[in-house]
């Protein structure tokens, strides 16, 4: 098999791991104990944007259930969501006008949380099914994973139409767990398991209830910022993104070195030069377009001189600032702010 052919290892959104760290540490146990586990850093946790690899959630969960002895503990991390784990999806639900378009929005950007997951709706005259499948099955079933998401949707639901809305019938491809009260005190609807699907169905005029927050000024920012992210997501450019989010959340625009980026995410710098090299581009382009990036932001901002610009950036002097953005713009940074 060649390296093109090699099966796609779906990834997932850092939120869920902090979700996860988040119920472990309110519980007294040492993030980085887990952190740990899957060789993962406090820092990159702050970047809203960082994928993990899905067989590193499912690590770090499992460590978690036995550090913990919690064996519900997916059912009480769906129970504790919140917009800014999901990052830019999570406030796109929110700003929706109705459950219905809200769940619409989920599925055309659920990629964005994790790759693996594949969202279902299907509508009849009383009643909607909403379930869950996978597009990569290889990667297996995993209970922890799939009580965690379908928790998340009904205490979702409930938090952004402020309803206490209850499901005609909850359905799991597992068997009865030994802590099957939680499921009740959760979903308190009819449970079926070793069903052929995992889902919720739901009362059709639950699609139609309205959200008390919708904002649509701000569901339509929020949409290009996503559309942007799965653009990217979907490049196969995986590295340049990251590399890019690294640079400017991190530093600034300013260029650590490629022995350092590529210490923070886990390769040496041969590999880091040769995926780049896979992907079309170089780790000097990437650093010349974040620079380009923060200095078109940092000239936004009048209370800001260009010589301070060109500090910020990483530059000793001004006018080799001034010549890098003139290659880049055609212009000076003074003509370009006016």
């Amino acid at each position: 098999m060649t390296a093109s052919e090699k099966p796609k290892k779906p990834t997932a959104t850092i939120g869920l791991i902090n979700r996860l760290l988040e119920i472990t540490s309110n519980l007294g146990f040492d993030s980085n104990d887990l952190l740990a586990v899957i060789d993962l850093d406090v820092e990159s946790l702050q970047d809203p944007n960082r994928r993990v690899p899905l067989e590193k959630l499912f690590k770090i969960t499992e460590a978690a259930v036995r550090l913990t002895g919690d064996d519900a503990l997916g059912i009480h991390a769906g129970e504790s969501i919140r917009p800014g784990l999901f990052h830019i999806v999570g406030y796109i639900a929110m700003n929706s006008r109705t459950v219905r378009e809200a769940l619409g929005h989920y599925i055309r950007y659920e990629k964005l949380i994790c790759e693996n997951d594949r969202i279902v709706l299907q509508e009849q005259e009383n009643r909607a099914t909403i379930f869950l499948d996978f597009r990569y099955p290889e990667t297996g079933y995993f209970v922890y994973r799939v009580e965690a998401v379908i928790v998340t949707w009904i205490v979702y639901i409930r938090w952004i139409t402020g309803t206490d809305v209850i499901p005609i019938q909850v359905f799991f491809k597992h068997p009865q767990p030994l802590y099957v009260d939680e499921y009740h005190r959760v979903f308190r609807a009819p449970l079926k398991f070793e069903s052929d699907i995992t889902g919720l169905e739901l009362e059709n005029s639950v699609l139609d209830l309205p959200l008390v927050e919708a904002n649509q000024d701000l569901l339509v920012w929020f949409e290009k910022q996503a559309g942007e992210l799965l653009a990217n997501l979907q490049s196969e450019q995986r590295l340049t993104v990251e590399i890019t989010n690294v640079v400017i959340n991190r530093y600034q625009g300013k260029d650590p070195g490629a022995g350092e980026v590529a210490e923070k995410l886990g390769l040496s710098v041969r590999s880091l030069h040769r995926k780049l090299q896979q992907e079309n581009t170089t780790y000097k382009g990437i650093i010349n377009k974040c620079r380009k990036d923060m200095a078109l932001q940092y000239l936004s901002n009048k209370d800001l001189a260009i010589y301070e610009i060109a500090f910020l950036l990483g530059y000793s002097e001004t006018s080799a600032f001034y010549r890098a953005f003139k290659r880049w713009t055609g212009t000076s940074p003074s003509n370009y702010r006016k």
